[in-house]
């Protein structure tokens, strides 16, 4: 999304990425209404890439008693835009075909995408970034964007690396047609657009369409220690590790029958599984004219559906902060305007998802309530980053004039 704002402001965008972009993983994400609106402004409508409409979201017993629910039919009629489900794949394809894209649709040069370009050092100073095959690439900005794992992270904050956070999560896709033609989950799978919670004392299920509800996208949360062979059989968070299907099953053989039985289509070979990480609220972002943005400066929990969307945001506020014409003196500056811009709700929506992903039995500390959720997320959708950040040039080119 960086590169997209970027090319159209009219930069010149190199975009380095560490694989060779052979196969794409992950499964669905949300697209709340503070990112959608930021797409819908680049030019991406998620409707077009298989966004579903969010209508409805329940909360469920581990013994499938509705403990809340929410309609969205009259609330979305205040949303700034709209609430979708997409599969990451689609959300990615679209992404990189707007940034790369050689359309003559006015918005810039199309960005150079470099695939299998594994990062080695940046320099923040001079903007210079090695690469592992010694290339070198120099620049007026770089942008660390490489997720949780960050390599870039150490050149804004020395030293801060994720740590476990005590879950992992099992997640599989299943077509809906499927759980439709099953008697005992024909009826779940009715609802359209629905988001579906279970838990217990320490573990929930969660159920959502993607791909226009063509797709049902599944994660399940357990202890790290009940993953077949312990933590360590989850390495350090990898989205592409296979999962142990029975030792799923086992977890959560407490569930009502019909929960069971949607954890049982999971596909044998397609289940996988990942060590959630999560990381202290950095000192800073930016350090000269190098930035994080995205998992690098803020990995979230899977708890509050906000993770993309601010990333999102991120990459909103960066390219409002750099029209065409921003010198290069000027870098460093606009870089520790965008951490003002940001850092704080970033870390604020991270305090509270951590909240929302306590377990129900309270060792952690009181769970939000289901209103108290919704609240939140009012306040959490009805941003706007690119209004915000340009607002915030504006008086910030006010007052520097004024000196």
């Amino acid at each position: 999304m960086a590169g997209i704002g970027f090319r159209q402001q009219g930069h010149q965008v190199t975009i380095l990425e560490k694989s060779h972009l052979a196969s794409e993983v992950g499964a669905a994400i949300h697209l709340a209404p503070n990112s959608s609106v930021l797409l819908e402004r680049a030019g991406l409508s998620p409707k077009e890439f298989g966004g579903t409409l969010l209508e409805r979201m329940e909360k469920r017993t581990s013994s499938d008693e509705c403990d809340f629910a929410q309609e969205f039919a009259e609330a979305r009629k205040g949303w700034q835009a709209e609430w979708y489900l997409v599969h990451r794949v689609d959300l990615h394809s679209a992404l990189k075909a707007a940034a790369t894209s050689r359309g003559s649709d006015g918005n810039g040069s199309p960005a150079q995408l470099l695939t299998g370009s594994a990062v080695a050092s940046v320099d923040a100073a001079t903007a210079t970034v090695v690469l592992e095959d010694g290339r070198t690439l120099q620049g007026d900005v770089v942008l660390g964007a490489d997720g949780v794992h960050s390599k870039t992270r150490q050149h804004a904050a020395p030293g801060a690396r994720p740590v476990p956070s005590g879950k992992s999560c099992f997640r599989w896709l299943l077509p809906r047609a499927a759980l439709r033609a099953d008697a005992a989950t024909n009826t779940v799978a009715a609802q359209t657009g629905t988001m579906i919670e279970w838990a217990s004392a320490d573990r929930r299920v969660i159920m959502y369409p993607c791909s226009g509800n063509t797709l049902m996208n599944f994660a399940a949360f357990v202890p790290d220690e009940e993953v077949a062979g312990g933590a360590e059989a989850v390495g350090g968070g990898s989205w592409s590790q296979t999962a142990d299907k029975s030792a799923m099953l086992a977890c959560f053989k407490d569930f009502a029958p019909g929960v069971q039985r949607l954890l049982e289509m999971a596909p044998e070979g397609n289940l996988k599984v990942w060590r959630m990480l999560d990381m202290p609220d950095l000192g800073g972002w930016t350090n000269e004219r190098f930035a994080l943005l995205g998992d690098a400066a803020h990995p979230f929990m899977p708890y509050l559906g906000q993770g993309g969307a601010i990333a999102i945001e991120d990459a909103a506020s960066l390219a409002a902060l750099f029209p065409l014409g921003t010198q290069r003196s000027e870098v460093a500056e606009r870089l520790q305007l965008y951490e003002t811009c940001r850092k704080e709700r970033a870390d604020r929506i991270r305090h509270f998802t951590r909240l929302n992903g306590r377990d129900p039995s309270g060792k952690q500390g009181p769970r939000p309530s289901g209103e108290e959720a919704m609240a939140f997320l009012r306040y959490a959708i009805s941003h706007d980053e690119g209004e915000y950040s340009s607002s915030m040039l504006e008086e910030h080119l006010r007052v520097r004039s004024s000196l």
